[in-house]
This record gives C-alpha cells, sequence and structure tokens, in this order.
C-alpha cells in the first residue's frame, strides 16, 4: 500500500510514470481514478481508495492546475464520457477558465491583479472577441520632458542605453597590435550580458568571440574553461583567457545578437542567417543549435536589424507597481511573439513567429550536405513560418506589427492609414476580424533574386484615422499603439487604442 500511495502522489502532481509512460491526460482518460475501486490489504482487509469521481471538486481543480492548458481542455472535453466530470469541474472553476484563457491567448501575468480572478477572466474575453483601431486621443508633449526610468533588477543597457567597448589583446606583447575590427556588440535581459566582438591583428588576421555572463555576479573569471588562440604568420601564441565564450577565427559577421530568453540568445549574420545560441548553463561555451538561412543573402543585409522589443517587467520587478489604471496586467509569452528584420531601405520585411526557435526541429530540416550539419534550408522553414512583405516596418510588440497601408495613387509626401497585423494563433483561430491565410509573394527589385512566397496567418486591422504628418517613432504591445509625430509647430503623441468589439 507505501507504493500505491506513493504512486497516487505523483499522479496528482501531473507528472509521468516514468515506468510505464504514462502521461496526466493518458493517466485520466485510461479511466484511473475514475469509478471507486477497492485495493485488498495485506492483512486481508479491503481499502476502499479515493478517485476523481468521488474526491471534493476543490481538489479536483487543485489536481488540474497542475498541467497545461492544452492538457486541462483535453482531460475536460466533453466528448469523453470519462471526462464529463473534469468537464463540470472546469465550467465550474474560474481559475481554471483563467488559466485556458491565459494559455490560450498566449499571455502571461507579469502584474499582480487588484481585481478578483472573475474580473480578470472577463476582462481577457471581452479582449479576444474582435478588434479594430480607433484613435482615442492626441496628447500634446511639452517642450521639456522629465524622464525617469525604473528598472528594477534589470540591466540598464536593458532599456536602449549603449555601451562602447575595446577589445582587450590577450598577450600584452601583442597589445600594440590588436584592435577592434568590427563594432561589438551588447544584449542584456535580466542578469545576462551577452557580447559579441571582432578583433583585428595588423598582419591581417583576425578573430571573433561570443560572451554571456551574469552581470550580477560579475565575469567568471575562476571557472577553468580555457581557449587558447594561435595566430598566423605569428611566432606567439596567445596565453589562456579565463573566460567561458566561443571563439574562432576570421569573422563572424553578426549583425546582432538578441536575447529571446535569458536562456536562448539569437544572433542575425550579415550573410542571412538567423542563429539560435543555448546559453541555459553559464558554466558552458554557447551552443549553437541550427542556422536558418533567409532566401536572400545580399550585400545588404548587414543593414538589417532585428526588432524584438523586450520585455522590461516581470512578476517580481512590478509587485511594487500599481496596476495601470485599465487593469492590463499581461504580456505575450515569449514563444507566441514574433521577430521581424528590417531595415530601411526598399528590401523586404521578414516577420517570424518565435515559436520556431524553441521547437524541436525536425531532422530533415537539416542540410546534411552542410560543413556542420546545422544548416536550415528557407525551404524547410521559412514558407509556413513567416510573411515576407515589402515596404518599411514601423513599430513591433507582442504578436503585432505595425506599418502604413497605401492610399491611392500613394508617394512618401501622401497621407496614410495605419494598419495592424497580429500574429497571435488564438485571435487567428477564433477568427477575430479579417483573417488572413492566402499566401503572399515578395517579388524582389533584383531581378536576379527569386520571389519568395510565405503563408504564416495573421489578422490584419487598418485604422479608420488618416496621418498627415511624418511618424518618428511607433511604441505598440498588447493595449495601444502609440506615434509620435513631427509638426511645423509641436510634436503630438498619437495614442490609438485596439478597442475590441462583443461576439
Amino acid at each position: 500500500m507505501d507504493k500505491d500511495h506513493e504512486q497516487f502522489r505523483i499522479y496528482l502532481l501531473g507528472e509521468t510514470d516514468c515506468r510505464h509512460g504514462v502521461g496526466p491526460f493518458d493517466f485520466f482518460a485510461s479511466g484511473w481514478f475514475i469509478d471507486t475501486y477497492t485495493i485488498p490489504w495485506q492483512n486481508g482487509l479491503r481499502y476502499e481508495r479515493a478517485t476523481l469521481l468521488n474526491i471534493t471538486e476543490e481538489l479536483r481543480c487543485y489536481i488540474l492546475s497542475f498541467l497545461p492548458y492544452n492538457q486541462i481542455l483535453r482531460c475536460a472535453s466533453p466528448t469523453l464520457k470519462l471526462c464529463r466530470t473534469m468537464h463540470t469541474t472546469v465550467k465550474n472553476s474560474v481559475d481554471l477558465q483563467y488559466a485556458i484563457e491565459l494559455g490560450a491567448q498566449g499571455l502571461v501575468q507579469v502584474h499582480p491583479p487588484i481585481v478578483s480572478i472573475a474580473e480578470c477572466l472577463r476582462i481577457l474575453r471581452e479582449k479576444a472577441n474582435a478588434c479594430i483601431l480607433d484613435n482615442l486621443a492626441l496628447r500634446l508633449i511639452p517642450q521639456r520632458l522629465s524622464v525617469t526610468l525604473s528598472t528594477g533588477k534589470e540591466h540598464l543597457s536593458a532599456s536602449g542605453s549603449q555601451l562602447v567597448t575595446v577589445t582587450r589583446a590577450p598577450d600584452k606583447r601583442l597589445s600594440s597590435r590588436a584592435h577592434v575590427y568590427h563594432c561589438a556588440f551588447v544584449n542584456v535581459l535580466g542578469d545576462r550580458l551577452a557580447l559579441y566582438g571582432e578583433a583585428a591583428v595588423k598582419d591581417g588576421y583576425g578573430y571573433w568571440s561570443l560572451h554571456v555572463w551574469n552581470w550580477h555576479e560579475g565575469v567568471q573569471a575562476d571557472v577553468g574553461v580555457f581557449f587558447p588562440l594561435s595566430f598566423k604568420n605569428s611566432h606567439s601564441t596567445f596565453p589562456y583567457i579565463k573566460d567561458i565564450c566561443v571563439v574562432g577565427e576570421g569573422y563572424r559577421s553578426f549583425s546582432e545578437i538578441r536575447f529571446l530568453t535569458k536562456e536562448k540568445l539569437l544572433a542575425f549574420t550579415s550573410y542571412g542567417h538567423i542563429e539560435p545560441y543555448d546559453v541555459e548553463d553559464l558554466s558552458k561555451a554557447p551552443r549553437l543549435q541550427a542556422r536558418f538561412t533567409l532566401p536572400y543573402n545580399s550585400s545588404n543585409m548587414h543593414l538589417y536589424g532585428i526588432q524584438y522589443p523586450p520585455v522590461l517587467h516581470s512578476a517580481s520587478s512590478c509587485a511594487h507597481l500599481a496596476t495601470p489604471d485599465n487593469h492590463w496586467i499581461w504580456t505575450t509569452n515569449t514563444a507566441d511573439r514574433v521577430l521581424c528584420l528590417s531595415n530601411r531601405g526598399p528590401g523586404p520585411l521578414f516577420v517570424i513567429t518565435a515559436r520556431l526557435f524553441f521547437m524541436n526541429i525536425p531532422p530533415s530540416w537539416f542540410d546534411a550536405t552542410s560543413e556542420d550539419g546545422l544548416s536550415v534550408p528557407w525551404s524547410s522553414w521559412g514558407p509556413q513560418n513567416s510573411r515576407c512583405f515589402s515596404g518599411s516596418l514601423h513599430g513591433a510588440g507582442g504578436s503585432r506589427v505595425v506599418s502604413f497601408a497605401k492610399l491611392n495613387n500613394y508617394n512618401d509626401q501622401d497621407p496614410v492609414l495605419l494598419r495592424m497585423m497580429d500574429f497571435n494563433t488564438s485571435a487567428v483561430a477564433r477568427g477575430i476580424g479579417k483573417v488572413v491565410r492566402e499566401a503572399t509573394t515578395y517579388h524582389s527589385f533584383n531581378k536576379d533574386e527569386m520571389s519568395v512566397t510565405t503563408y504564416l496567418p495573421y489578422i490584419e486591422a487598418i485604422s479608420s484615422c488618416i496621418l498627415h504628418n511624418n511618424a518618428l517613432s511607433f511604441a505598440l504591445d498588447e493595449e495601444q499603439v502609440a506615434l509620435l509625430e513631427q509638426s511645423e509647430c509641436i510634436s503630438t503623441c498619437q495614442v490609438n487604442d485596439v478597442q475590441h468589439l462583443p461576439e
């Protein structure tokens, strides 16, 4: 009986039976704990074991709360006779419905709620029904602004400040011969700091390095993992560099590095490659997981930049802050956001779902003929996980991107409409607003480059407000789109709320 009780407690926590490979859903749906049954004691007595049918509904809610939202839905499916009890339990539980709604919309809670869970659920459902862009307010910005930046435990560079870095020569004897060849890149998320740099030696030899540290604890100089570097055309050998990093000869030509999460770093190269690195274990060097190739690798790829606005707030850092007046306390889950590649020129705009970089890549996607076997051709991953547009991107946040919609006979001086595209899978699945599923084909201005067809579905909304002034800057989140316009006399801040209509 001790083993039975121990096994029962494991299942209550929603874990997997390692001996039989039984998962939480398989465990519930197969009939376990559905009907009351008895087990004989060793001394001949019989013991009636509690099941999901005869335990209290509160305990059933507690058990189900350990499961992901999609498994809660599967367990509570009304089509399964054995799950009707759990279907009623979920239907009667506001907490479980709230968890399901959060998961379905790809949101995570970052502010402590000051209203009831029932009210939070109502807000989420109301916002999920339908959306339009509606002009609500026009705010004048004074000539003088007083800005206070609060990042909690975050690094100051996480808010956009720039750091000037200089390489240090690994050998004092070569200090006069080494210099920064290209600009170094720094990116910070939470307590993680990533640094990429390239250095050249006058003899024509260069090297690149990628570092990731916990800046709260300082540089890990005593870890004991060293990388000896030897230079061509030189009889000297660098002493050991006391640091955990990736080091290579030549130039990697990174255009930008960006944290997706503290455990995953993304690099974009001027050759048109997107490279995710595993940086979860800081006692090991960053590990390249794949090399996603873009359909274009032209010489202007170094002009492209990644638009993936960091989430500066977390549940812990927001605990002391007041909840917004509209009670919007959520942000988009990392994997449900979109990443954008764009430049200021006439080149294509790529909108890529971040879920691509968190999935287990099918082995068939990799190009076995590549040098290291990590290259993933565009044809394997691109069309179904991205959208390629013409024109410029003006803002990105969460699962949404904002650009201008062209009017008839459009030119740079004409007024435009604000266009928003939402790639939230929940909104697309619910058929909210105008759903675009048809494939789009981008035709390059360069005749030597191929046309690109993509079909990642999205929701499209176009504002009814015509913009007459040139927008200087955009910012958006799950609730609002703010744009800064420049007129002849004053600067104005146009706030467009993402309104939602009842079903």
